[in-house]
């Protein structure tokens, strides 16, 4: 939606550098992208008023695929032991996946908006001390946090805007010492 001057939000708007530049220039660190194939069908699924798919439509689509195996497979054959981040469709999602990591001997946790303050901190805390190795969020973890010991992020949750998408991916691409680059597994096509 518009946020010029008829809605007072503001006059001006100044575009920062893109992702490459700020690669380039040593600000963010470099990535590798997986795309493993999905049978995810968003065919039909809406976009709505935020410019993203209508979220009831999305989560029934990702409850008809297999996302939440590949998930977990993908990642113990691309990145085992690496910190990571999954972005999911939904709560329910997200506890899938969560409890398909721990069925496989990766710990993981779930962050959501259902997800208290003070659980909040001490599973963040408990992540970048690598005790637990996946968060799986719902819509916590895409804008505005920075972790740069993330390294491995997997999109489970297509999204139809393209600003969260680049916050999503950006996750990943924190600067630290000894990440060589971030792991981007993409397994509902937003690359």
């Amino acid at each position: 939606k518009g946020l010029d001057r008829k809605f007072s939000v503001y006059d001006a708007l100044a575009v920062g550098p893109a992702m490459r530049p700020l690669i380039d220039a040593g600000h963010l660190c470099e990535y590798r992208i997986y795309g493993p194939k999905t049978d995810l069908d968003l065919r039909g699924v809406e976009i709505g008023d935020t410019g993203d798919f209508k979220a009831n439509q999305l989560s029934a689509a990702a409850k008809k695929s297999r996302i939440v195996g590949d998930v977990v497979d993908h990642y113990l054959r691309i990145a085992p032991g690496k910190l990571n981040v999954v972005f999911a469709t939904d709560v329910d999602m997200a506890e899938e996946h969560a409890e398909a990591f721990r069925a496989r001997g990766v710990t993981a946790a779930v962050l959501s908006d259902r997800t208290s303050d003070v659980d909040r901190v001490r599973i963040i805390d408990a992540f970048e001390r690598k005790e637990i190795m996946v968060i799986c969020n719902v819509d916590v973890l895409g804008e505005g946090f920075d972790c740069p010991g993330i390294e491995c992020v997997q999109f489970a949750r297509p999204t139809a805007s393209y600003g969260l998408y680049v916050q999503q991916f950006g996750r990943v691409l924190r600067i630290q010492a000894g990440k060589a680059f971030g792991i981007i597994i993409d397994h509902v096509g937003n690359v």
